[in-house]
């Protein structure tokens, strides 16, 4: 059995992480390749089971426990949307799929909105065989942004949420501690 692969997909908010995940899953139907879409039960932005991105594409997708234990089998590529939403116990899940042959692509935040680093995105990045780091645009200066900036004094280091809460950020204009 030939082994899979792991593309991690990270950067900030409104960086266009879904949007390349949906790319991927696209193109990887196109070629005729069996896909899963999964996100984490813990995304409750949207009711249906769906991921969305903010310019407003979407694919179908299936609801994933936090640890990932449940990852379907027999698909050429699994999309997970929103991975920072998973716990720790998901990495060795992901990578027993990678070894059975699933290509993985895994979109999500690499830094919470302090500046550091969010769940388990870390440990994935260095089991990756490729990442992709998107920038977006800091809304403060027009710079590359590399940061998401929380809008509000929310301390809970999860907090689901769109444009209403977050906004991308350039290191210089960012503030951990909250400030707008």
């Amino acid at each position: 059995m030939e082994p899979g692969s792991l593309e991690v997909v990270c950067g900030p908010m409104f960086s266009g992480k879904t949007s390349t995940l949906i790319r991927r899953v696209h193109s990887a139907q196109a070629h005729g390749m069996t896909v899963a879409v999964l996100k984490p039960v813990v995304d409750t932005r949207h009711d249906e089971s769906a991921v969305y991105s903010h310019d407003g594409t979407c694919v179908s997708a299936q609801w994933i426990e936090r640890d990932a234990r449940s990852l379907p089998q027999g698909f050429d590529l699994i999309a997970i949307d929103e991975v920072q939403f998973l716990s720790f116990d998901a990495v060795p899940n992901i990578m027993e799929a990678v070894v059975k042959g699933a290509h993985v692509v895994a979109a999500g935040l690499d830094l919470t909105f302090r500046g550091e680093p969010f769940g388990p995105v870390p440990a994935l990045l260095t089991l990756a065989d490729r990442v992709t780091k998107l920038t977006g645009e800091c809304v403060k200066c027009g710079r590359e942004s590399t940061r998401t900036q929380r809008r509000g004094g929310v301390a809970d280091t999860v907090l689901v949420g769109g444009a209403e809460t977050y906004e991308p950020r350039c290191l210089s204009c960012f503030d951990p501690k909250g400030g707008a």
